[in-house]
């Protein structure tokens, strides 16, 4: 599973071939830190040269470690977000319904991609220590159609192209089995963890077998990527 804290990440305004001086500066001890972080940022794009660059010797390992990094920070070029507003929050404002949390997702790669439409979401105290849900409510009522991978509203990105949305952390509509609500419960700092994760056997073992589309490789199910990727953000309520 891969699992990755969200930063802000600002990229610098890097032009295809100008890449060289940072990872010349990648050998000097005194540079290679903000050379580093600059071509981090750069994220997908940079994946093409820096691969190439790996051939130097020189610079062979740092460059390697930055491409784990993008390869962990953007799995398969996409690079996910989440944030809750830019001001102080209290626990009144953290509790209130119209108080909404920001996701998103990316991509920077350069082939198209298909998402699975859910995401689970958890809050952590400091300790790591899961926020108790207030609202916990079964999605499907009686039951779910056995075609009802054909209702979905699958997520396809384009390269380049972005989706975006927000939720309130009171009532959370995003998860495949529940609708959920949290209640913070004082003061303190708080991560706000999102898992994408798509098992496409396990939900096509809960559709009718005999259903043609079923295995119809052109179906959104069917191109939808198959990875697990935890993305999250930070943060900090006052009591007032």
């Amino acid at each position: 599973m891969i699992r990755i804290t969200a930063l802000l990440l600002v990229a610098l305004p890097l032009l295809a071939g100008e890449f060289e001086p940072f990872l010349r500066k990648l050998k000097d001890p005194a540079t290679r830190e903000s050379a580093t972080r600059a071509l981090i940022a750069q994220g997908t794009p940079a994946l093409e040269e820096l691969r190439a660059a790996a051939a130097d010797p020189a610079i062979k390992e740092q460059v390697e470690a930055i491409v784990k990094e993008i390869e962990e920070r953007e799995p398969h070029g996409l690079r996910f977000t989440a944030g809750v507003p830019k001001m102080r929050l209290t626990l009144a404002d953290v509790n209130r319904e119209d108080m909404k949390v920001s996701i998103g997702v990316q991509n920077r790669g350069t082939e198209t991609i298909v998402l699975w439409p859910y995401l689970s979401m958890r809050i952590l105290d400091v300790n790591g220590q899961e926020v108790k849900k207030s609202t916990n409510i079964g999605r499907w009522g009686r039951g779910r159609s056995k075609r009802w991978l054909e209702d979905l509203k699958y997520i396809e990105l384009a390269p380049g192209a972005k989706w975006a949305t927000v939720t309130p952390l009171t009532r959370f509509m995003f998860d495949e089995s529940f609708i959920e609500g949290w209640e913070v419960p004082e003061p303190g700092t708080y991560t706000i963890e999102f898992t994408y994760r798509f098992d496409r056997a396990k939900a096509k073992k809960t559709c009718d077998p005999e259903w043609d589309a079923l295995d119809d490789p052109e179906k959104p199910w069917n191109r939808a990527l198959e990875m697990t990727h935890v993305f999250t953000a930070e943060m900090t309520v006052a009591e007032r």
